[in-house]
């Protein structure tokens, strides 16, 4: 939408930023412009909520115009973490098709298709008896955002999907599943109980894995990294990799909690090692290398740090960051952040200090 075009515009002028470009275009359009091939693809938010022809406009744009060993992210709801709550969904989407008459605002129509819902809960419909998971949807609504409520349930397109299928539709683009998004989701002893981990640790075949954690998670949202090509690193070559990586702090330590929540529930984290690390990185970046130096870990307890350095930044910590951080950077993050800050208060009013 050009507003958001706008908006992204005025963000990146605020920060100096000028080595990109913002363009309101259809995917299909997208195929017909002259762009170079990239290393990166990232759509968050937009692959279960398109129709089928936009899809393959997608998976086109991917096949021609991702170099090989280019990245994708896709980000999309999935089954069958959606499977008690799609009938809702299509109930919204009914109620909000329904009140729309003329003059009648999305917000407003969302609110008419919200009451209708309720009120057949209320009459003490069997769907709603029989699916707990829907009237918990339902009542939390009432506080969360509008904007995204709109967004998720307003959507004709609205599809949540199977990895497995996802999967086959971009094996055609030569691309194939390379990670899940969530750094804390790589350990599956975060994810699963004793008897999914033995089930899990008896399958070989990297699709039918992910769909047995699906299962096993009930997954709502997938975040999934395919590579265009690639080769797997040996262990030696990801340790190296991984001590070679930069980390900066994100927040002040003060803010840094010693446990975050996991799959399986919450987790506990070590607070004098919590300390440790984030105090090092106060004074500025530190590779992997450099903080297993300088905490005098040993190297048999290289796994116990990256554990830990996973939970971080799943907490939002810290994160990894280029090799030479430069001082212009950081001082165009401070003025995107102001920028941002400006904007949600001109949006929302006073922003509240957990922000």
């Amino acid at each position: 939408m050009p507003e958001h075009c706008l908006v992204a515009r005025q963000m990146a002028a605020s920060g100096g930023i000028e080595n990109v470009q913002w363009a309101e275009l259809g995917f299909g359009e997208y195929l017909n412009e002259d762009l170079p091939q990239f290393d990166y693809i990232v759509m968050h938010g937009v692959y279960s909520w398109v129709s089928d022809e936009v899809k393959a406009q997608i998976r086109n744009f991917l096949s021609r115009k991702l170099r090989p060993g280019g990245t994708v992210y896709l980000s999309y709801n999935s089954q069958p973490g959606w499977s008690q709550a799609a009938p809702l969904q299509t109930l919204l989407s009914i109620g909000a098709r329904e009140a729309g008459v003329a003059g009648n605002s999305v917000n407003a129509r969302f609110g008419s298709a919200l009451t209708f819902a309720e009120r057949l809960a209320d009459a003490g419909a069997n769907y709603f008896k029989t699916n707990p998971e829907a009237v918990e949807k339902l009542r939390s609504m009432k506080t969360e955002d509008q904007r995204y409520l709109v967004h998720e349930y307003l959507n004709e397109q609205w599809k949540p999907l199977y990895f497995s299928d996802v999967a086959s539709e971009l094996n055609p683009c030569k691309l194939n599943f390379a990670a899940y998004g969530d750094p804390s989701e790589h350990y599956d002893a975060l994810c699963l109980n004793a008897s999914g981990l033995a089930l899990i640790e008896s399958v070989d075949d990297p699709i039918l894995r992910q769909t047995l954690r699906d299962y096993l998670m009930n997954t709502a949202f997938r975040k999934d990294y395919f590579l265009k090509g690639g080769r797997k690193l040996t262990p030696f070559e990801q340790r190296r990799l991984l001590l070679q990586t930069p980390f900066a702090l994100c927040v002040p330590t003060k803010h840094v909690v010693a446990e975050f929540v996991a799959r399986i529930g919450r987790v506990a984290l070590n607070p004098e090692f919590v300390s440790s690390i984030t105090g090092l990185l106060e004074a500025g970046p530190q590779t992997l290398a450099s903080l297993m130096e300088l905490t005098k870990t040993k190297a048999q307890n290289f796994t116990a740090l990256l554990q830990l350095i996973v939970a971080l930044v799943t907490l939002g910590a810290i994160h990894p960051c280029p090799v030479k951080p430069r001082e212009s950077a950081a001082a165009r993050r401070l003025s995107i952040s102001q920028w941002l800050v400006r904007h949600l208060k001109a949006e929302n009013g006073p922003i509240s200090p957990r922000h």
